[in-house]
């Protein structure tokens, strides 16, 4: 089995014979009997060691379907339902090529494709240098503005949920506010993986206390974590799982924030997976703004179809998937570069710059950002802490760090928003202000990233009563932003 993959495959299985027969937790070779589907039943009889579960096991399939109808309730095309996905471990078998091959051929089976691994959009070189400033929080085209935002009502993320995907965190760090538990989702965490999501939290939602740093959103009211980690069989990339986990907890109202920190094995957004990007459909349909990492693989998205706006095989999830700069201004002080690390750093460091291309948005600081810790390099490390619960990091990046930025600009930007109007951005309003508005992409121009959030000037554009396609209505008053 290539690397890439981890050991699992996932299929669909057809509407008509099975929607009718779905049980929470029920074995598919039982169902595949029941409903008749004698080829699929026969190739899960051959290989018996291959156990298999719903893909999404943490909400019941009568209330994925009724998340999955607000989709087509509000007219978004209609995409297959996660009720019908399959996720089958094949980890014990090694001819996978051929089971693939017999899955494929069953008449009953849709779709089918070996899930690849899940990977931390970060990236962690020994060299990195670091400065003790937060400069990502400064004014354009330095940072996004952050400092300014709040000074404004609603400015800190006040009114606004978000949510942060990944498989790891360290909760009790002194700097974190106190972390909303959701009902039903999963806070499992991968053993060394605490440090990313550790990291990400620090720079989205930060406490405003006396000690450390702050984050772009400190006064964000409810904030909570999802793991695509399962501790009882100790496997990941139950990504989708999770996504639809957080839509079923009711937790989240539309124009609220959801972070996806996670690639795929081949470092590329985790969207390429079919049932994530069904997942995400979901979400956005739910008017939830969904954030995702580009990834760390410094490769042409364009080259992949789908992820290519240009090409006829383009599919969009809706989603900002967001790029990484680098954290230094150019020399005409106008705008970053693409991160880009050269040489490539040697292993273990295998990620040597954010991806690029039409199907990036914007972007953020990748490298040299500075969060709460526990750093990976003890060189890196800033302050007198000595447990993970009390160190900060300077050495923090990769598209993660950048993902992170953005969905702190999105968290205010909302905010702000909400104060002046009553309403909420939708996630196309928020995509098109991040794609149009903010500080440029120097350099390698080509090689795309998009803009950095500008929070300033995106909150003066779209309360100054000028309007274009695609950005929302002009504020009706109220609150008012001041320059």
């Amino acid at each position: 089995m290539a690397e890439e993959y981890n050991g699992f495959i996932v299929l669909r299985v057809g509407a008509a014979r099975f929607l009718p027969l779905l049980e929470r937790g029920k074995d598919l070779g039982v169902l595949a009997r029941e409903a008749g589907a004698l080829e699929l039943s026969r190739v899960l009889e051959d290989y018996p060691n291959c156990t298999t579960e719903p893909l999404v096991s943490s909400v019941a399939p009568s209330r994925l379907l009724e998340i999955e109808k607000v989709a087509r309730d509000r007219g978004i095309r209609e995409l297959p339902s996660l009720a019908l996905y399959w996720r089958l471990d094949a980890r014990k078998t090694h001819d996978h090529a051929t089971l693939l091959e017999r899955l494929a051929r069953a008449a009953d089976v849709e779709h089918v494709y070996q899930q690849l691994r899940v990977l931390d959009p970060a990236v962690n070189p020994a060299d990195d240098t670091f400065s003790n400033q937060q400069l990502y929080l400064d004014a354009a085209p330095r940072g996004i503005d952050a400092r300014w935002a709040w000074g404004q009502v609603n400015g800190a993320g006040e009114s606004v949920a978000f949510v942060d995907l990944e498989q790891g965190w360290t909760l009790a760090h002194e700097d974190f506010p106190s972390i909303f538990a959701l009902p039903g989702v999963v806070r499992d965490i991968n053993p060394g993986h605490e440090s990313h999501g550790t990291g990400v939290l620090g720079i989205v939602a930060g406490a405003d206390n006396d000690r450390g740093i702050v984050g772009i959103a400190p006064h964000a009211p409810r904030v909570s974590v999802a793991s695509h980690y399962r501790a009882s069989n100790a496997t990941e990339g139950h990504v989708a799982d999770a996504i639809a986990a957080i839509l079923a907890s009711g937790q989240l109202a539309e124009g609220d924030v959801l972070l996806l920190e996670v690639q795929d094995g081949n470092n590329r957004p985790i969207e390429t997976d079919h049932s994530v990007f069904i997942a995400i459909g979901n979400a956005i349909a739910m008017n939830i703004i969904v954030v995702e990492a580009a990834g760390n693989g410094n490769l042409d998205l364009d080259t992949v179809g789908a992820l290519n706006v240009n090409a006829r095989e383009f599919t969009d999830s809706g989603a900002i998937v967001v790029g990484a700069g680098m954290s230094s201004l150019d020399p005409t002080r106008t705008g970053h570069d693409r991160w880009l690390l050269t040489p490539s750093p040697p292993p273990p460091f295998p990620q040597p710059g954010s991806n690029y291309g039409s199907r990036v948005d914007c972007y953020g600081y990748g490298e040299n950002v500075v969060t709460t810790g526990p750093a990976v390099h003890s060189a890196s490390a800033l302050g007198p802490g000595t447990s993970a619960t009390d160190q900060y990091r300077g050495d923090f990046g990769g598209t993660s760090a950048a993902a992170a930025i953005v969905a702190g600009a999105a968290i205010v930007l909302q905010g702000l928003y909400r104060s002046v109007t009553g309403g909420s951005l939708t996630p196309a309003q928020m995509r098109h202000v991040f794609r149009t508005i903010g500080t440029p992409q120097v350099g390698a121009t080509s090689e795309h990233i998009g803009l950095m959030p500008d929070l300033k000037a995106a909150a003066l554009s779209l309360f100054s009563g000028s309007s274009s396609s695609g950005r929302p209505p002009a504020a009706p008053g109220g609150v008012r932003i001041v320059p």
